[in-house]
């Protein structure tokens, strides 16, 4: 019986020894982490650009449905 209370005590202080170092490891790699700038992958004019782009592209879909709206709705009037 001792035994095993005595592997459990072991785990139990394992357990929170790997805690206490998890916890100073985050406390110290934090920091770190932090302290780095980050640098835009792309620049304003880049993301301008597909910004435009991606405008124009809806704008472009919708008048192609709407040219075809009004293709479909002119050959049922001339029936």
């Amino acid at each position: 019986m001792s035994d095993i209370l005595f592997f459990l005590c072991a785990i139990g202080i394992f357990y929170v020894v790997l805690e206490i170092i998890g916890f100073v490891w985050n406390k110290v790699a934090s920091p770190r982490k932090e302290n780095k700038p980050v640098e835009s992958q792309y620049t304003d004019d880049e993301i301008r650009m597909a910004q435009y782009l991606e405008a124009k592209a809806r704008s472009d879909t919708r008048y192609q449905v709407f040219r075809q709206m009004m293709h479909d709705t002119a050959r049922k009037d001339d029936r």
